[in-house]
C-alpha cells in the first residue's frame, strides 16, 4: 500500500486528493467499526471475499466493484485463497456532487463489471503515486480514476456501438487506433466506422477529439493551476499547439483565455 502525505495548505486547492492506493495486492481483513475518514473505491482482482456493512453482508467475487463512503462502519475480508484487490481512498470537498450525479448512497456493491478502464486508471495512479512532484497532476489522475470507477459501476447495458463510445471516453488519454477499438467491437473496421457514423453523426476520431476537448475544459475549469502541457498530455494530445488550435475551434476561446 502507498500513502500520500500532504503538507499544511496543500489540500486547499483541488476537489480530489489521493490518500492511499494499492494495485492487485493480497487483501487482509479490515475491520472499521467506526468507519474510515476517507472514501474508498475497490476492484476485486481475484478470489472471493465478504463485505459486512450497515447490518448487511455481501459476497465479493472477481470483477466486482465496491465503494464505501467515509465514516460508514464496515468490515471486509477474504473468504478463500488469493483474495486480491486494487483500491483508492481519497479526500474530497466535492464528492457529494459526484454522489448526486450517480445516485449513490453510503456504499455500493456492483457485481461482475468490466474492470478494464478502472483497472488501467488505478494502475497508472498507483505507479506515479509517490513519485510525482506535481500535486495537480496526481489530483487530476485521482479525479479520472474515480469517474472511471463510477461510470462502469453505475452504467446500464449498452449496444455494441455504444460500448465503442464508452471505450473512447474511458481511454481518451491514450493514443488510440482503429485496431485498439476493434478489441471491444467484434466486427470489421468498415462496419465499425459505418455504424459509428450512423449512430453519432461523426467519425470515431472526431468523437475522440470532442471527448478529449471536453475533458480538457473540465480540467481547466476545476484545476486552473495545471499547466497547458500537462492538460494536453493528460487528454491525449501530444502537441500543445494542435491542442490549442482544436480547443479554439471547438470553444471559440483559447485555453489561456479561459484560465484568465
Amino acid at each position: 500500500m502507498k500513502i500520500r502525505m500532504y503538507e499544511k495548505g496543500d489540500l486547499d486547492f483541488f476537489p480530489f486528493y489521493a490518500y492511499t492506493s494499492n494495485f492487485n495486492a493480497p487483501q487482509p481483513k479490515i475491520s472499521r467499526f467506526s468507519g474510515y475518514e476517507m472514501t474508498q473505491i475497490f476492484l476485486v482482482n481475484s478470489g472471493s471475499g465478504i463485505l459486512d456493512i450497515m447490518g448487511k453482508s455481501y459476497s465479493l467475487d472477481k470483477n466486482d466493484f465496491f465503494y464505501i463512503d467515509k465514516d460508514v462502519p464496515h468490515e471486509y475480508y477474504g473468504s478463500g485463497d488469493d483474495f486480491k484487490t486494487s483500491y483508492l481512498s481519497f479526500i474530497s470537498s466535492s464528492f457529494e456532487s459526484v454522489k448526486k450525479y450517480y445516485g449513490l448512497k453510503e456504499y455500493g456493491v456492483y457485481k461482475n463489471k468490466n474492470r478494464g478502464s478502472f483497472e488501467a486508471s488505478v494502475k497508472n495512479l498507483f505507479e506515479v503515486f509517490d513519485n510525482t512532484r506535481e500535486i495537480s497532476t496526481l489530483c487530476s489522475l485521482t479525479f479520472s480514476t474515480i469517474i472511471s470507477f463510477f461510470d462502469e459501476a453505475c452504467k446500464k447495458e449498452y449496444e455494441p456501438i455504444e460500448i465503442v463510445y464508452k471505450h473512447l471516453e474511458a481511454n481518451y488519454s491514450k493514443m488510440l487506433t482503429l485496431d485498439d477499438i476493434l478489441l471491444v467491437y467484434p466486427y470489421s473496421k468498415a462496419k465499425l466506422c459505418r455504424d459509428f457514423k450512423e449512430k453519432y453523426s461523426m467519425t470515431i476520431f472526431e468523437a475522440l477529439t470532442a471527448i478529449r476537448l471536453r475533458h480538457a475544459k473540465e480540467l481547466i475549469t476545476n484545476f486552473p493551476h495545471i499547466s497547458l502541457n500537462v492538460i494536453a498530455s493528460s487528454c491525449g494530445f501530444n502537441d500543445v499547439s494542435y491542442f490549442c488550435k482544436m480547443y479554439k475551434r471547438k470553444y471559440n476561446s483559447t485555453p489561456k483565455m479561459q484560465i484568465l
